[in-house]
């Protein structure tokens, strides 16, 4: 599971254009395209004494390089480790041999990261397939999925003894992805806890349709489907 402990050190990079001076340390580009990553003199003895949790927004193979040099920086002087954290898993895309002479480039990202023993969690897979690869799953274990539909049952301002929950994903690819965990973690009942009963709660799911420019492939927008609530 995710460490929080005390003296945890937060650290984030996501790109912006120009940016070489982070709250923590700078990335320096050398003429010949050569990445230097420093930790700031100031923090280095913070550093040393705390555990490094370490999130990392990737939206480019030279994000990905920098990625690798942050966390090996400061995996280096921290004496209590470091975990890594994607919000969306980088390279998901491509998490296949997709002809004859490719390779499964997900599964080389997250070698690369975990040689070391690093930790990597995410909460964006955008891979159906990484269901199927038993060295992908021994690298990023599925954590549990702690569902705030009860939540939301229970501060209804209705009293019902019947609930129907409309679960709508942001695409098809989505909802193959992640429904049958939502059929796993959300039960037939649960205790409402005004009405001091268990109710029964139905289910339906839905997915979106992403609009594109038909030239350029530029997303647009969801057409939402209608969904009768009677």
């Amino acid at each position: 599971m995710l460490k929080c402990i005390n003296e945890t050190l937060f650290i984030n990079y996501e790109f912006e254009e120009g940016k070489k001076d982070f709250y923590y340390y700078t990335v320096f580009n050398y003429p010949g395209g050569e990445i230097d990553v420093k930790i700031k003199p100031e923090f280095l003895e913070k550093v040393k004494n705390s555990f490094i949790h370490f999130t990392s927004r990737i939206r480019s193979s030279e994000d990905f390089l920098r990625t690798y040099l942050i966390m090996n920086t400061f995996k280096k002087y921290s004496k209590k480790g470091i975990q890594l954290f994607f919000p969306y898993l980088p390279y998901s895309r491509a998490d296949r041999e997709f002809s004859e002479g490719s390779v499964n480039h997900l599964e080389q990202m997250i070698q690369l990261f975990t040689q070391t023993k690093e930790k990597i969690f995410t909460v964006d897979v955008h891979s159906d397939n990484i269901f199927n690869n038993s060295f992908i799953q021994n690298s990023i274990p599925l954590e549990q999925i702690i569902s705030t539909i009860g939540f939301i049952i229970d501060n209804k301002n209705d009293n019902k003894l019947d609930k129907n929950i409309n679960i709508i994903f942001p695409d098809e690819g989505a909802k193959k992805r992640y429904i049958d965990q939502y059929k796993i973690d959300f039960p037939e009942y649960f205790y409402n806890l005004t009405l001091r009963m268990p109710i029964r709660v139905k289910y339906s799911f839905f997915f979106c349709n992403k609009k594109r420019d038909v030239m350029t492939g530029k997303f647009l927008g969801f057409d939402v489907p209608k969904i009768d609530n009677s």
